[in-house]
């Protein structure tokens, strides 16, 4: 039997008046547990305080200037905290980038490279204190006391020395053909004093003399004049700006080298 249009409606008001009265029951439980509505706003507060955590700050610490942070972990918190004593730049995302490191660090860094710098200089060939100093100071960052202690640690070891510099210094421009002059006042343009540099020119007359006759040979081919005056005025002027004194030309010229 096909239901007729009012019986239709009677079963559709029975149902809306259920699902209303469901509804209702509903709400009332809901309202039996306060804490339950309460919970949406503290949701909210502790999304809040997370951003407000998350969010760019400036400090500034003694000794450091003002360093950006942003959702910096706890290592790097720990880490900016020792702003007193160091200081401490982090990057876009609280990174740590760079730490100065402490003062007596820094200075050894610099004294290990003076020392390495001046050990192969001296590996080279040997230098006067002078000289080494003066090569020290034009690479240090340290300034004059620490090349100074570099010279003094080098000088105690035996590794720089003066007087050894002086005496090999003098025989290569001795073989070269200079004479005393000459060689002394290069000495004591590089720092060696005055008794050092005539301790390393210490040698016979006669031996100056022989060493003047080869520089005569070997710039004009003979080492005898004879009768050419021409000849015996331009070896002397050569001797002479070689650094040979004039009694030692003049004996050398006189003698064995102008023998006829």
């Amino acid at each position: 039997m096909k239901p007729n249009r009012g019986d239709l409606c009677e079963l559709a008001v029975r149902d809306g008046a259920a699902a209303l009265a469901a509804l209702t029951d509903t709400l009332a439980r809901l309202q039996a547990f306060p804490d339950f509505a309460a919970d949406g706003d503290q949701s909210s507060a502790q999304s809040r305080d997370l951003t407000a955590a998350n969010a760019p700050i400036h400090r500034s610490t003694p000794g450091s200037t003002a360093v950006r942070e942003t959702g910096r972990s706890h290592c790097d918190q720990v880490a900016y905290q020792r702003g007193d004593d160091e200081d401490i730049q982090l990057d876009a995302g609280g990174s740590s980038l760079f730490e100065r490191q402490p003062a007596a660090d820094s200075e050894q860094a610099e004294r290990t490279r003076l020392m390495d710098y001046a050990l192969r200089q001296l590996a080279r060939r040997e230098h006067a204190a002078v000289e080494l100093r003066r090569k020290l100071m034009a690479r240090a960052r340290g300034g004059e006391l620490m090349v100074r202690q570099v010279i003094e640690d080098l000088t105690a070891d035996g590794s720089l020395s003066d007087e050894r510099f002086a005496s090999e210094y003098a025989r290569s421009r001795i073989r070269k053909g200079y004479g005393p002059l000459r060689i002394r006042m290069e000495l004591l343009e590089k720092g060696v004093s005055d008794r050092l540099a005539d301790e390393a020119l210490a040698v016979p007359e006669a031996y100056w003399e022989q060493q003047a006759a080869a520089a005569c040979e070997k710039k004009y081919g003979t080492s005898v004049c004879g009768d050419d005056a021409a000849l015996g005025q331009r070896m002397a002027r050569f001797l002479s700006q070689r650094g040979y004194p004039a009694d030692l030309i003049y004996r050398a010229l006189d003698g064995r080298l102008c023998e006829a």
